[in-house]
């Protein structure tokens, strides 16, 4: 598996904004899950990387949640 790659001003700019919205919470709780996923990664650690990468999707599907327009 290969890194994500992720832009540290972003995540400066999310943990400073994160009590905003719950939106910002779960963009932050991704950034940090790709921090570890590359972690895992880096160690060679394949199935603690794909815990996260699944990690890392559900997270995502709750962004999406938070973007969908409300009914």
């Amino acid at each position: 598996m290969k890194p994500f790659e992720i832009d540290d001003p972003q995540q400066t700019a999310l943990a400073a904004n994160a009590q905003a919205h719950p939106l910002r919470v779960v963009e932050l709780k991704i950034c940090d899950e790709i921090d570890a996923y590359n972690d895992a990664v880096a160690s060679g650690n394949d199935e603690l990387a794909q815990m996260i990468h699944l990690s890392i999707q559900s997270l995502k599907r709750r962004r999406e949640f938070w973007l969908k327009p409300s009914a």
